[in-house]
């Protein structure tokens, strides 16, 4: 028996629409979730040699669960449990660890949904209170909720968020904590001067509209963001970052979703303090996407154009890129792998590199099967914004990739996918001069099955 059966059994029993109706007094109660399983074989991932054994095959779970319902008037609330690799070592097939009984079973579960939906409060469009996914798959500046990396990740913020359409333009505020490291308060050490860490939080506010501007069959997505981040760090008052954001996109797009290009250009602001040193942030990031699909979506181009600030001199201003917490996926091995040495992101640290990418690609819609067969390739060149300084010399280039997939979609419930990714690696991840620097492989295949409105 596969260790998600037994979850599902484990859940199913202890969350049954019925069991929840009769106990709390429930209404309109509703389920959903999804099952999804990854396997990965990968080659050279570490030391880029082919003679050294450096092979990892691994097949990885990740089983979300949700349950909704209508508490009272005008208020709904949900919870999703969620099994997955970050959770318990169980998640992955073989492991040591994995579940031989329900109550072992139910303890690798972990709840990532945990919130009340309130409507018509304050004459707010929408009030959302409690532990929850915010922002949107694949966002540079901040995603929190579901990943596609190979270790099938999951985070939320516990957090409070409300929108309303003002006109022709939505507002949304989201504000949260992405960490808490003390108890309440009852002695002097629950607090952050009784400490060497401290809280972290993040808020943000953005504008959106796709009627401002009135083009002739097409719309024009326009959005403005600010963002912040606090990172108390340590007792002292003179120790801690404060990050902000501000975030501009407009784009150009065909009513029927043929054809879309979006522009993003984000700054940062705040500065990171720590006693007498003060280093500002200054960092930017500019990123242009675009698509075109042929009819039905039977066939497609797209290309990705990325370039995040780096930072070569160790002053005053840290020039490189920093994000909230980034989501960007644009590469099978450079941005979804978790080896340390492979996956590479737009914010590069302190004063880090930088990043720029250049991402070409394109689909076709076989026409067998039901049309429900599609090939997928892409070409990732990658290299850092400033010259990083390696053994006999410096340089920018991190590396080619190439990205080929098939994609089945037996229904809108259930997918699949098998691929192959071969990066060339350059100087930047290898060290330069003499270095190893044979290709990285990886093969991939994925399963989805999900029901309800996961």
């Amino acid at each position: 028996m596969r260790n998600w059966t037994v979850a599902l059994a484990a859940l199913a029993l202890a969350g049954s629409p019925a069991f929840a109706a009769d106990a709390l007094g429930l209404k309109n109660i509703s389920t959903d979730g999804s099952i999804e399983v990854l396997g990965v074989s990968a080659n050279n991932e570490q030391d880029y040699s082919d003679p050294a054994n450096d092979h990892r095959g691994d097949t990885v779970t990740r089983v979300r669960v949700g349950l909704s319902a209508d508490v009272t008037e005008d208020v709904k609330a949900r919870v999703e449990a969620v099994r997955n690799p970050s959770t318990t070592s169980a998640a992955q097939y073989g492991n040591a660890a994995r579940p031989t009984d329900l109550n072992t079973e139910q303890s690798a579960f972990k709840f990532q949904n945990a919130y009340l939906d309130l409507s018509n409060f304050l004459s707010l469009d929408s009030v959302r209170l409690g532990r929850q996914y915010v922002g949107r798959a694949n966002d540079a500046i901040v995603y929190f909720g579901p990943v596609n990396d190979d270790l099938l990740g999951v985070s939320a913020l516990d957090a409070l968020a409300v929108s309303k359409k003002v006109g022709p333009v939505t507002l949304l505020g989201v504000t949260g904590k992405v960490s808490d490291d003390d108890v309440i308060a009852t002695t002097s050490t629950a607090t952050d001067a009784g400490d060497t860490a401290g809280d972290v939080n993040a808020s943000w506010i953005t504008a959106s509209s796709d009627e401002l501007i009135k083009l002739k069959d097409l719309k024009v997505p326009l959005e403005i963001g600010y963002y912040s981040m606090t990172n108390s760090n340590a007792a002292a008052t003179s120790d801690n970052a404060n990050l902000s954001i501000i975030d501009l996109r407009a784009g150009v797009q065909c009513p029927k979703d043929s054809f879309k290009v979006m522009l993003e250009y984000a700054m940062n602001g705040g500065q990171q303090n720590a006693g007498a040193t003060k280093t500002k942030f200054k960092g930017s990031l500019l990123l242009l996407t675009a698509y075109w699909k042929g009819e039905d979506n039977a066939y497609g181009v797209h290309a990705d154009f990325a370039s995040a600030s780096g930072d070569d001199t160790a002053d005053t201003n840290d020039k490189s890129f920093h994000d909230i917490a980034g989501d960007y996926r644009w590469g099978e091995i450079l941005s979804n792998d978790n080896v340390a040495d492979v996956g590479v992101g737009f914010d590069s640290g302190a004063q880090g590199p930088g990043l720029n990418i250049v991402k070409i690609g394109g689909h076709y819609v076989l026409p067998v099967v039901d049309k429900k067969v599609s090939l997928h390739a892409d070409y990732i060149m990658a290299k850092t914004s400033k010259s990083v300084t390696l053994a006999g010399g410096t340089s920018k280039k991190i590396g080619n990739e190439i990205d080929l997939a098939v994609k089945y979609k037996h229904s809108d419930n259930v997918m699949a996918k098998v691929g192959y990714a071969m990066l060339s690696p350059d100087d930047v991840l290898t060290g330069g001069g003499s270095a190893q620097d044979d290709q990285v492989s990886k093969a991939f295949a994925k399963l989805l099955v999900k029901w309800g409105n996961n």
